[in-house]
């Protein structure tokens, strides 16, 4: 099955970090350059199991009759191995990296819970808590995956940080995990956004688990915890909707500054996420959270700032638009991201574009969805102030689009199949900023039908 999925890449060969570190004139993240033994051994520990993600497959392979009995028997093992919860479901190629071929036919996922209390004492405890829960999630998905290969004859492949080639918001959605908050983060249940994930990939017959409705989403539409105490203000009002799911797009220029370009870790949108006790109703996390929340006030919500948070143009007052170089990514160029703009467009402008039911009447955001001639969906979203004020199910006609990047003010066009393959924003005064963009056939194909 070959992956249709675009994943970020990770670490200096992310293009929007590099884009974020060369407007700040910074050659490096600091946090990485910490001298942090008990952090470098858990990430030694996990890229130590790289290895053994994979091996030889039993020739004794148990025949599975009952599959409500086999998903039992793994999430068994998973609590025992110290999973704080385990789901599956069908592999799909939008679950798999882009190019990456995995010839499984079921995904499991696992999650670590990270310790509240821990996460509350200080930015270092914060690191170090994903850090072990990285590495205890590495520990389960290899050791599941090596029960599986060598205890009942199936293929199966571990998924872990440092090696992850599946999505894993998409697979923690489609096996009950959660809903996706609007700090960016999944919400599940019982462990809010604290967790970190594993996965395997596996021919092993189970049943699946399904998607659950816990009602977050709607609550994020009207709580704000999480943007009003973002340090950076990074987390947006508005959302947009992707395969009927609602994200919120964190604002990576004022995210970074605190998040990763500091010393210290921030993990502030996390720790006010009421989800922590809200539906398990535990009482010493409920304490917790409330007395978290009474320093948060106390700091003026919006801490911490200072000095060592350093700053891009667009914060200092100056129009900042991220540069696309070939030291940031060499299949990322301007060209590339225009011809692919352009062909958005033209499929806009000659097929036309509706309004979303369920936007507020008054929003100046239309769509289009499509499918490729290989039978891939897709979804345009384009934005701005000269667009027709919309209403739901109106439609806007091909003369109506513009045709060009010259307008006054600021618009967003955005193009998913079926994640975001590239988001970019421009105005009359300034180049594309590129908030995301990946490669793909996607992209061929978008030219293609364009003509």
């Amino acid at each position: 099955m070959i992956g249709k999925s675009w994943i970020r890449e990770q670490g200096m060969q992310d293009a929007l970090l590099c884009a974020a570190l060369r407007d700040r004139d910074m050659d490096g993240v600091p946090q990485w350059q910490r001298d942090f033994p008990q952090r470098d051994a858990y990430m030694k520990h996990w890229d130590s199991l790289e290895p053994m993600r994979d091996g030889p497959v039993s020739a004794d392979r148990r025949e599975v009759t009952d599959l409500d009995k086999m998903n039992a028997e793994i999430k068994k093992l998973a609590a025992e191995l110290g999973a704080a919860d385990a789901g599956m479901t069908a592999l799909k190629p939008e679950f798999i990296e882009l190019g990456v071929d995995l010839p499984h036919k079921n995904v499991i996922a696992v999650v670590v819970y990270e310790d509240y209390a821990a996460a509350l004492r200080d930015p270092d405890d914060v690191e170090l808590e994903a850090m072990g829960a990285y590495a205890k999630c590495a520990d389960i998905s290899t050791e599941i995956a090596r029960y599986i290969r060598e205890e009942l004859g199936y293929p199966a492949l571990a998924h872990h940080n440092g090696s992850f080639q599946v999505q894993a918001i998409p697979i923690f959605h489609e096996v009950g995990f959660g809903e996706l908050g609007r700090h960016g983060s999944l919400i599940h249940p019982e462990l809010g956004a604290n967790f970190r994930p594993g996965f395997i990939t596996t021919d092993l017959p189970v049943a699946y688990d399904s998607p659950r409705n816990f009602g977050i989403q709607d609550y994020c539409t009207t709580c704000n915890l999480c943007r009003n105490n973002c340090p950076g203000d990074a987390i947006p009002d508005d959302h947009i909707m992707t395969n009927g799911i609602m994200r919120w797009l964190t604002d990576i220029d004022q995210c970074y500054p605190i998040s990763r370009f500091r010393e210290t870790y921030c993990h502030i949108c996390v720790d006010v996420c009421p989800y922590i006790w809200k539906e398990n109703d535990a009482p010493d996390r409920k304490s917790m959270f409330r007395d978290y929340m009474k320093i948060r006030k106390e700091e003026g919500y919006k801490t911490p700032k200072g000095p060592d948070t350093p700053q891009s143009a667009k914060q200092t007052g100056q129009r900042a638009y991220r540069k696309i170089d070939a030291d940031v990514h060499p299949s990322i160029t301007a060209p590339a991201i225009g011809e692919a703009a352009a062909a958005a467009l033209a499929v806009l402008a000659r097929d036309g574009a509706k309004s979303d039911v369920g936007l507020r009447p008054g929003d100046h955001r239309w769509y289009y969805k499509g499918e490729t001639a290989d039978g891939q969906d897709f979804e345009i979203e384009f934005s701005g102030p000269d667009l027709p004020s919309q209403t739901a199910h109106q439609t806007i006609l091909p003369s109506d689009i513009p045709k060009d990047f010259r307008w006054q003010g600021e618009y967003m066009l955005t193009v998913s199949p079926p994640n975001v393959a590239f988001q970019i924003s421009w105005s009359a005064s300034a180049p594309l900023r590129i908030m995301n963009f990946s490669r793909g056939s996607w992209e061929d194909e978008l030219i293609a039908m364009a003509g």
